[in-house]
């Protein structure tokens, strides 16, 4: 914003300033016309004043000239024989510089016009240059700043394409390099000499050079968008023949009612090998710590376990607190594990038909220790007798029991936490309601967030893992769904999410599945054995 005041300033400036300039040049321009139009009426009428001490202020030279001739003629018929020769020569001459007076007065009245339009020509004529000079300068200065701007663009334009340490590459509707940037020399390992003029194919590796060209003469012709407008993830070569990994965004532009395209790539080598290394990471955690740790687990339970005989009250309670904490590692490990199954396409969504109001009745069962535990009433209300859908059973349990916990926890003691199940036209609704707190506004926007608590402070009340609502996201989208929330500070927050019914079917002998890979392909499983049936 602030650099667009500072554009609009100078040109602001010459704007006022050439408007000033030209305000001046009209009004001097209608001074000089009413001043040649008031001195040409004047020597039109011929004004000449003359002060008297008595009688009128001033007469015209047409009236006195009148009075002149009128008087010289009575005094020749009225006393033309008294009149003495002298007298006669004054009175000749006095009729000569009268007629003289006569003629010189219609010479100006003759020659007044044209000399007021010649001296308006020439002070036209002047407004006009000066007009002319103002507005080339003005122009010129202008124009300057105009160029000056321009420059100031361009560099901080260079300087920003220079500063990117992503590649950036332009290239015709021919595929034809045009420019790069000094990251693309960097990434690449070709210099700019080597890149202008070549194809871009050259910087991929086969079978994806061949199809290059294909993908740009079908955009151009069809405007079919297999990469342009859209970002994906490609494979390049550098110029020692190393193939690496990228995330390429194309964009078309039109330069002069040309058709061009600007390519962004930026080289994710690195990305790729941490994630490698987060992947062997879990496999260690899921091999060398999960097993030992179940392990672990059992042998605590044995002892836990009438078993192991009576054990003393102090005992006891240390035991039951590692088990507890067993627990939490198992969840924490268990949850780890589901994400990079998660993330990598591994998870399989076994999809079957469900009795939704007996399911969630089974849920409220399951989760009723907790809510004893924080001395919480679950309530079922179910809208939807009889409905059926088609979803993995026990991904959609550990969904419900991530919300319903959670809830709970969050609840304040003697609060209900209602479990809801509605139509929704060809889906069914599923809510969880709780009288919490709600979420704050400043964590609404991260809560599907991985590791994300509103609470990360080392003495926070409930603890967690913050990877349950990520992974409740995660689960419904597998399922063609999403989680949604709505909350309300101080009234409590309610969770939904819907899946599409199920349509109406028979049992049969066989078990009928429908199985959703971990690339949402579904596939459909007939077996009569039920245990081979549930290992699709």
């Amino acid at each position: 914003m602030a650099t667009a005041l500072r554009r609009e300033r100078p040109a602001q400036s010459v704007r006022d300033r050439f408007v000033a300039s030209h305000l001046w040049i009209a009004s001097l321009s209608v001074l000089i016309l009413l001043s040649a139009w008031g001195v040409t009426s004047y020597l039109r009428r011929g004004a000449v004043i003359s002060e008297t001490t008595s009688g009128p202020p001033a007469h015209s030279a047409t009236q006195i000239r009148g009075s002149l001739s009128s008087s010289l003629a009575r005094l020749e018929s009225v006393g033309a024989g008294n009149l003495s020769a002298d007298q006669r020569s004054s009175l000749g001459e006095l009729r000569a510089q009268l007629a003289d007076l006569e003629q010189r007065h219609r010479y100006i009245a003759e020659v007044a016009p044209w000399v007021t339009s010649g001296l308006m020509l020439v002070l036209l004529t002047m407004v006009a240059w000066l007009s002319g000079r103002a507005t080339r300068r003005l122009t010129r200065r202008s124009l300057d700043e105009r160029q000056a701007q321009i420059q100031n663009d361009e560099t901080r334009l260079r300087t920003t394409i220079c500063t990117v340490v992503d590649a950036l590459i332009t290239i015709s509707d021919r595929g034809i390099i045009e420019s790069v940037n000094p990251a693309t020399q960097r990434i690449f390992g070709h210099t700019e000499e080597e890149l202008i003029g070549r194809n871009v194919s050259m910087l991929m590796p086969e079978p994806h050079r061949r199809a290059h060209d294909g993908y740009l003469s079908r955009y151009v012709e069809t405007n079919d968008p297999r990469v342009i407008g859209l970002g994906r993830e490609v494979s390049c070569v550098r110029k020692t023949g190393e193939e690496f990994p990228a995330d390429l965004a194309v964009n078309e532009m039109w330069v002069n009612e040309e058709r061009k395209f600007v390519g962004l790539i930026r080289d994710i080598t690195e990305r790729k090998r941490v994630e490698q290394l987060k992947s062997d990471f879990v496999s260690v955690v899921s091999h060398e710590l999960r097993t030992p740790l179940t392990s672990i687990r059992g042998s605590l339970g044995l002892l836990m376990s009438p078993v192991a005989g009576e054990l003393p009250e102090t005992a006891r309670e240390l035991l039951a607190i590692a088990v507890r904490n067993s627990d939490r590692l198992i969840r924490l490990i268990n949850d780890i594990l589901d994400l990079q199954k998660i993330e990598s396409g591994e998870i399989a969504v076994n999809e079957e038909a469900i009795d939704v109001g007996s399911f969630l009745e089974h849920a409220v069962e399951d989760n009723q220790g907790i809510a004893d535990k924080f001395e919480v009433t679950l309530e079922l209300k179910n809208d939807a007798p009889g409905a059926m859908v088609y979803a993995d059973r026990d991904r959609l349990m550990q969904v419900l029991t991530n919300l319903i916990s959670n809830a709970v926890k969050f609840s304040p003691p003697g609060a209900a936490v209602e479990l809801m199940l509605t139509h929704a036209g060809d889906d069914l609704c599923f809510a969880v309601t709780d009288q919490g707190p709600g979420i704050p506004e400043e964590f609404q926007s991260k809560i599907f967030d991985r590791f994300s608590q509103a609470d990360t402070s080392a003495t926070r009340k409930q603890g967690g893992t913050g990877l349950g609502l990520s992974i409740a996201q995660s689960i419904m989208e597998l399922h063609g769904g999403s989680l949604r929330f709505t909350t309300e500070t101080g009234e409590g927050t309610t969770f939904t999410f819907t899946l599409p019914k199920a349509t109406e079917f028979h049992e049969s002998s066989s078990q009928i599945r429908r199985t959703r890979s971990g690339d949402g392909v579904p596939v459909l499983v007939c077996e009569d054995d039920e245990d081979t049936a549930g290992v699709a």
